[in-house]
């Protein structure tokens, strides 16, 4: 349930690829929770963290953990992040430890110990993303050619594949009558 409300947040922020590592959902869970993000994003499903780390592209590892070396707001921006948060209760593995380039904590203030997931998501990807917005000097990272294609995903995805098509098809015969 956390990790879907992820998904909404992330999402709202301009997250557009999120991956999830030995995922325990139920089967239609997370409709209201993620309340239509789903349509919106890609979402890649690992079995193991090795499977992830074949897949993870040119990206550094950056892991929330409470044993972190650097406090969040030292995250570098300059590079691809893929940002890493670990299981609600027993948190980032060790092999993801291990294998993380930079493991970072989030302050807390308070006596409690830890965040919960979906909250420790949120913080991180607010102020990550909010200083990698003003390091760029725009609101996003997509060139105009991504931007549209994710744009037509989108309406591909909220449409669903057959009025998507059936719209397409119309649209083109038009075009041709045109010409």
């Amino acid at each position: 349930h956390n990790g879907l409300a992820i998904v909404r947040t992330a999402e709202a922020l301009g997250v557009s690829h999120m991956h999830f590592i030995q995922a325990e959902m139920k089967k239609g869970q997370g409709r209201a929770t993620t309340r239509g993000t789903l349509k919106w994003t890609h979402l890649h499903s690992h079995e193991t963290f090795s499977d992830f780390l074949e897949n993870r592209g040119g990206f550094h590892l950056a892991g929330a953990s409470v044993e972190g070396t650097m406090m969040l707001e030292e995250l570098p921006v300059d590079r691809p992040l893929c940002l890493l948060f670990g299981n609600e209760h027993r948190g980032l593995s060790e092999e993801a430890k291990k294998r993380c380039d930079f493991l970072f904590s989030i302050p807390l203030y308070g006596m409690v110990e830890s965040y919960n997931l979906s909250v420790s998501a949120a913080i991180t990807l607010y102020d990550y993303l909010k200083r990698k917005r003003l390091a760029l000097k725009q609101d996003g990272d997509f060139s105009e050619e991504e931007y549209l294609a994710e744009k037509a995903h989108y309406y591909v995805r909220s449409l669903g594949g057959e009025t998507a098509q059936a719209l397409l098809s119309k649209a083109q015969s038009s075009f041709r009558s045109l010409i």
